[in-house]
């Protein structure tokens, strides 16, 4: 995701080769290992690592980023609910995203999911509604790092890291959204590539 919004910000036109979770042959071949995502450049070569990518499809353009670093209070605050966060959000990812395209790759994400939740996607429906309204109440306390005037401006490190999470949270579990963050997402929303 903050791949695909930085080249949309910039219009830099990609191609998306969208590689199945069960298929391990192809980012092998590409990087040596099991990874997405993966940048395949003009010239052959080749980069991983989400937040390096985009630093480089930064770099390519006028630069939106304004800093080079994720606030480390963010991240300690991202901890605190991403275990939720992936409760509320996994089990509808099968139904939605292309990486999932038969039974091969719902079995294999499913499995490392629920090995890491140490729970079975057939059992999170029990308590999916409390899980919403929590999560729903700690979203205010990501609005002090929204701090760009006009995010499809300029852009703080630590913004384009907290994007993904409201995206997903909204278009995956269509969870209500303080005003700010709503606006911030609408704002960006529109520029990622599909």
């Amino acid at each position: 995701m903050r791949p695909r919004l930085l080249a949309g910000l910039h219009k830099i036109p990609l191609k998306i080769c969208i590689i199945q979770i069960s298929d391990f042959d192809t980012p092998q071949a590409l990087v040596g290992k099991k990874v997405v995502p993966i940048l395949q450049k003009d010239d052959g070569t080749c980069m991983t690592e989400s937040l390096d990518i985009a630093f480089y499809l930064d770099s390519i353009r006028r630069n939106i980023l304004v800093d080079d670093t994720i606030n480390s209070d963010f991240e300690l605050l991202k901890q605190t609910f991403l275990n939720d966060y992936i409760r509320l959000t996994s089990p509808h990812f099968i139904h939605s995203c292309r990486e999932f395209q038969n039974e091969n790759d719902i079995n294999y994400y499913q499995e490392r999911e629920e090995d890491f939740l140490k729970i079975r996607f057939a059992d999170l429906h029990h308590d999916y509604k409390k899980r919403k309204l929590d999560m729903e109440s700690l979203l205010p306390s990501f609005i002090p790092f929204l701090t760009s005037p006009s995010p499809t401006e300029s852009l703080t490190v630590t913004e384009l890291s907290l994007f993904p999470f409201v995206h997903h949270l909204k278009t995956q579990v269509d969870i209500n959204l303080p005003p700010s963050l709503h606006l911030f997402w609408q704002q960006l929303s529109p520029y990622i590539p599909i």
